[in-house]
This record gives C-alpha cells, sequence and structure tokens, in this order.
C-alpha cells in the first residue's frame, strides 16, 4: 500500500512546476502587455496619461523581479561557487527592477525621482558588487591554490616512491616546501 507521502510528492511537485510557469510566463509578458492598450483611449493610472504607457513603465521592472526569482530558483540547483553569483545576481535584479517599478508607480514624484535616490543606488550596487567580485575572486584562488597543492602533494609521493629523486630532503627543502610555503603567503 502506498503511503500518503509518496502520493503527495508528485502532486506537490506539478503544483510548483505550474506555479512556476505562471510566475515566469506572467513575467515574461509584462513587458509587452502594453501592446493591447495601443491606440485604445483608455486612460492611465499613476500619473500616466495612457495605460498602453503606464503598462509600458512597469513592464520591464515586472520582468526584472521575475527573473531575480529565476535566478534565486536556479541557484539552487548549481554548486556552491555559481550559487553565489548567481544569489548576487538575483539580489541585483530584483533591486533594479523594484526600483523602477517603484519609480512608475510613485504617486509623490511627479516627473522623476531627486538625484540622490539614483546616486544611492548606483552606490548600493556598486558596492554588493565589489563585495561579490572580492567573495568571487578568493573562492577561486583558494580553489586553485587547493589544486596546485594537490598537485605537489602527488608530486612529493610520486617522485620519491618511485625513485625519482636522489636526495630526498633536499629535494623537499629546496623545490616541495618553497613552492608549498608560495602557496600559502596571502
Amino acid at each position: 500500500m502506498q503511503s500518503t507521502k509518496t502520493t503527495w510528492f508528485p502532486q506537490e511537485k506539478r503544483v510548483k512546476n505550474i506555479i512556476l510557469g505562471v510566475v515566469f510566463l506572467t513575467g515574461f509578458i509584462a513587458p509587452y502587455s502594453h501592446i493591447v492598450f495601443n491606440n485604445s483611449g483608455v486612460g492611465g493610472i499613476f500619473g500616466f496619461t495612457k495605460m498602453s504607457s503606464f503598462l509600458f513603465s512597469v513592464g520591464f521592472p515586472i520582468f526584472g523581479i521575475v527573473l531575480a526569482f529565476l535566478l534565486k530558483y536556479a541557484a539552487n540547483y548549481l554548486p556552491n561557487e555559481l550559487n553565489r553569483i548567481f544569489n548576487t545576481f538575483s539580489f541585483l535584479t530584483f533591486f533594479t527592477g523594484f526600483y523602477f517599478l517603484l519609480w512608475a508607480i510613485n504617486p509623490y514624484v511627479e516627473k522623476d525621482f531627486h538625484a540622490f535616490f539614483y546616486y544611492g543606488s548606483m552606490i548600493a550596487i556598486s558596492i554588493v558588487l565589489s563585495y561579490a567580485f572580492k567573495q568571487y575572486t578568493v573562492s577561486t584562488i583558494d580553489v586553485l591554490k587547493n589544486k596546485i597543492r594537490y598537485i605537489m602533494n602527488l608530486m612529493i609521493v610520486d617522485a620519491i616512491k618511485k625513485g625519482h629523486v636522489k636526495d630526498e630532503d633536499r629535494y623537499e627543502e629546496e623545490i616541495i616546501y618553497p613552492a608549498l610555503d608560495k602557496l600559502d603567503e596571502k
């Protein structure tokens, strides 16, 4: 007899896929939604004179927000190094989409945000990108150092085991240890 748990998981996965599909379809259609209202004469909202101009203004930010969710979702299925990168770009994409969505629906600003908001956003994005780049560089360097350490260890073991080295102590002192010390420098 099947348990309730084994029959629920496929249904749960199906529901999850349907929800993801609807969200992503909505996001990918949003930039084109203004076409329906072209030349229709329907009045706009949030200070826009036409509905088509409002939908055009919110379409790409909605697309960016949905793309951020897609990147965040995809990050869960990637190796740790790529996971960080995808999560960072997911955050930045969400931030940018949300920023311009707020710009489009902000009833208190007649034409545009104050320059302070633009500069503040650019500074925040720069800080996040700098931090992400530093983390990626550090993790990449650590991975390379570990690979070089592995190769050095193979050289030590293989060269000594197979008799390629006449003087083991001198080989370790003059070649192996200086190379490993160089790897450990920061």
